[in-house]
């Protein structure tokens, strides 16, 4: 009994430096070629910035094992579909997640003159 829990207790701990370590290796660029090619844009908006039909991502996305649980379980709720590993690996949701944090985050609207009265 001991064994394998100090057995699932590696297993947690190489998971979660594997996982850091691909999400330290993310490519932004790759990620945007990603969120294109997969039509990510479409409810998101190319930056992102939310639009219609999905939700803001960027600047701030949520934490990488949260998007990856997420996408892997979207459609039970959402009108997302789900990805699976197969058509969207881990490593490829991580760079999108890249690519989202390295967008710049807007000003507030209140500070931008041509809105003023």
């Amino acid at each position: 009994m001991r064994i394998a829990a100090t057995f699932a207790a590696g297993a947690m701990i190489l998971g979660l430096t594997t996982g850091l370590a691909l999400a330290q290796s993310a490519d932004p660029k790759k990620g945007r070629e990603i969120f294109v090619k997969y039509g990510c844009f479409g409810c998101h908006g190319f930056d992102g910035q939310g639009g219609v039909a999905g939700p803001k991502l960027a600047p701030e996305p949520m934490a990488a094992d949260a998007m990856i649980a997420y996408l892997r379980n979207a459609g039970d709720t959402t009108r997302m579909p789900p990805y699976d590993a197969k058509n969207l690996p881990d490593g490829d949701i991580l760079h999108i997640r890249a690519y989202l944090t390295t967008i710049p985050k807007t000003g507030d609207w209140k500070s931008n003159p041509l809105l003023k009265n």
